[in-house]
């Protein structure tokens, strides 16, 4: 029979029917569907590329494979989100008397009143099922509900977050709040004192050598931090540098500033330069230097996924060392709980050995500390690889010989200068791959 060329193929996953055709004697259209409903195919099939096969099948020398049948792919749901109403961040400045543009007034900080809408919860959505070809429903996965902690200063009304006191936004995913907020409106120096506050803080001058400038929520220096320390638990705007080999600035959310000469940073989100920087020693999420100039020049930058700047290094000799794919803050993390329950475990063994009817018990609580220890080691480790094959350094301009180029723990010096070009690990040759940037 005609229909002895012609074999129906399946795809594991259903979703795809694939005729797969021999040479013979000519057939039917009515055989091809015979085929396919014998095969169970009864989803997503197209007929018009059924009739091409049974034209070119009348060619009795005709071979090949012609796919006849789609399974609808399923569309899993997205995640539900916090949309705010109105985006942090500077503003090139606000109309002042006389229409006029006040570049000193930059909204870094968003000041609401009781009741104000702060942003909008956005629901997940269900998805939509799939079919494949043989009818069996492919169910989507539905998105997951948007990771929001609010604190006391947000009221949750329904899909929409609201103001629960006058104050400024606090916005550091996950955590939604409204917080005091606090001007200090001259420099930080022997006048005023070390600063701390449980809000938000706005310096309107400079931070000077060997000050300390504390806040909980976001800070915001409209001058420079020389030699001083500054500590927030959101994110730290600095209009000017951040210098000396004695500043040093941490915070928990991003962190911005013009340039840097010297300072370390340390950031849980991104740490952005303005400009440029210089002998700094930083390390963050990602690291950005990508206006102005943009150049990193000196010391050492370790981000956990991106490293992105204009130009890195000079050919002069300044030993500059970019690392990404870095996880160095949770294997510190790491080894202090483990020296803990290291001594706990040791202590715990060795009460286990002496006799005594306690004996028993000491061994059993050696052993359950011990294998959290080894969960948490197997953890970091596939932490420390995950982050290794995300992890990228773009340099869009010039990488110059000199740097110190590492992924992970796999240090590479570059010899000869590059351009334009993005480094990746290469998990496969165990090697850092280069491509051109697009």
């Amino acid at each position: 029979m005609a229909v002895q060329r012609l074999r129906i193929d399946i795809a594991a996953n259903g979703a795809v029917a694939t005729a797969l055709v021999a040479a013979g004697p000519a057939f039917h259209r009515a055989e091809v569907l015979a085929a396919l409903q014998a095969a169970g195919v009864v989803h997503g099939i197209d007929q018009a590329a059924i009739d091409a096969m049974v034209l070119a099948a009348a060619d009795p020398k005709h071979t090949g494979k012609h796919p006849l049948a789609n399974g609808t792919a399923k569309v899993d749901g997205e995640d539900g989100r916090v949309e705010l109403l109105q985006v942090l961040g500077p503003t090139a400045g606000r109309v002042g008397e006389g229409d006029g543009i006040d570049f000193r007034e930059r909204d870094l900080l968003m000041p609401v009143l009781t009741g104000t809408q702060l942003a909008r919860l956005v629901p997940p959505s269900p998805g939509q099922d799939g079919r494949d070809v043989r009818g069996r429903t492919q169910p989507a996965k539905p998105g997951k509900p948007a990771r929001l902690q609010t604190g006391p200063g947000v009221q949750v009304d329904g899909e929409r977050l609201l103001a629960a006191c006058d104050g400024v936004r606090s916005w550091t995913p996950p955590r939604l709040d409204v917080v005091t907020a606090t001007v200090h409106a001259a420099d930080v120096d022997y006048k005023s004192g070390n600063l701390r506050t449980e809000g938000s803080l706005s310096v309107r001058g400079d931070v000077q050598q060997g000050f300390t400038v504390t806040a909980a929520h976001d800070l915001v220096v409209q001058g420079s931090v020389f030699d001083a320390t500054v500590t927030a638990g959101g994110n730290v705007h600095i209009d000017g540098a951040a210098a000396g080999p004695h500043c040093r600035i941490e915070t928990t959310g991003d962190l911005a500033c013009h340039h840097a000469t010297g300072p370390t940073l340390i950031a849980g989100g991104t740490i952005a330069f303005g400009d440029a920087a210089t002998h700094c020693q930083a390390r963050a999420t990602a690291i950005v230097a990508q206006s102005g100039r943009g150049t990193v020049v000196g010391g050492e930058l370790r981000a956990k996924e991106r490293i992105a700047v204009r130009t890195a290094g000079n050919g002069n000799g300044a030993r500059t060392t970019l690392v990404v794919g870095d996880t160095t803050a949770a294997a510190a993390a790491f080894l202090r709980t483990y020296h803990a329950d290291l001594r706990l475990s040791q202590r715990a063994m060795l009460q286990g050995r002496t006799s005594g009817p306690n004996a028993g018990k000491a061994l059993r609580t050696a052993v359950r500390l011990a294998d959290p220890i080894t969960k948490e080691v197997l953890a970091l480790r596939e932490q420390a690889r995950v982050a290794l094959l995300a992890a990228s350094l773009d340099v869009s301009e010039v990488l110059h010989a000199g740097v110190h180029v590492v992924f992970g723990e796999h240090r590479v010096p570059i010899e000869t200068p590059r351009r334009a070009v993005r480094l990746r690990w290469n998990e496969q040759d165990q090697t850092i791959a280069e491509e051109p940037l697009p």
